[in-house]
């Protein structure tokens, strides 16, 4: 599937001018240890005060998957016991989910859900509001209804309660934890990153060939299907 989704998985440099503007705007980070039940965490959340226009779906999906490449190169026990995924929706915008290429969506949910080399153990969503519940009947025809139940969301009132799963020493001071900040760790993870460039071009080289008849699916994004709702 990497083969057939080049947007995701090839030119993967931090160096390159689309990534350089994507590590700008979103943080993702590699959590320091793992959960009591063994699994590894990673956080998500975008930068603030940003305006959503610099924001690239294709490109954050990219670094994502190259910090869990990364995850699975310095930790490879992850692979068998799993990841956990620990999302921030504060600043989340309609101006955002316009932005979103739906066939990116459901590609990307697909890799997730079907080719991922590690089995997805949960995904936590904190600070959630309302669009947050139009987002996940969006995307929901993409989300076998198996998974759904994977799926928590935390209200900023509710927040400490993550740490029913992810503990105290593996959350960020952000989140009610002891662990160093995003910030912080986002550094961290760039770095990690960067020293896995080489394994990257090797992983590149091992793309199958892609049929010269694959299709292309026409570009929709979810303009469409919110010119229709009555938002808050």
């Amino acid at each position: 599937m990497r083969t057939t989704t080049p947007q995701f998985f090839s030119d993967r440099y931090l160096a390159s001018p689309p990534l350089e503007n994507i590590v700008k705007v979103v943080q993702i980070c590699m959590l320091p240890g793992q959960t009591e039940a063994g699994y590894s965490v990673m956080s998500s959340r975008l930068v603030g005060g940003l305006p959503a226009s610099r924001f690239n779906l294709d490109q954050a999906i990219k670094l994502f998957f190259m910090a869990v490449d990364t995850q699975l190169n310095l930790q490879p026990t992850s692979q068998q016991l799993g990841l956990i995924f620990l999302f921030d929706s504060t600043g989340l915008s309609l101006s955002h989910l316009t932005r979103m290429n739906l066939s990116s969506v459901k590609k990307y949910l697909t890799y997730v859900q079907e080719a991922m080399p590690v089995r997805l153990k949960s995904i936590h969503v904190v600070n959630t509001n309302s669009l947050v519940s139009y987002l996940i009947e969006f995307i929901r025809p993409f989300i076998r209804k198996e998974y759904f139940k994977y799926i928590h969301f935390y209200t900023p009132d509710k927040i400490k309660n993550v740490q029913d799963f992810i503990q105290e020493n593996i959350l960020p001071i952000d989140y009610g934890g002891t662990a160093d900040s995003m910030d912080i760790l986002y550094r961290n993870t760039l770095n990690q990153i960067k020293s896995n460039e080489e394994w990257f071009k090797f992983d590149e080289t091992q793309r199958i060939k892609a049929e010269g008849n694959t299709k292309m699916e026409p570009e929709k994004t979810l303009t469409d299907n919110f010119r229709t709702l009555d938002l808050d």
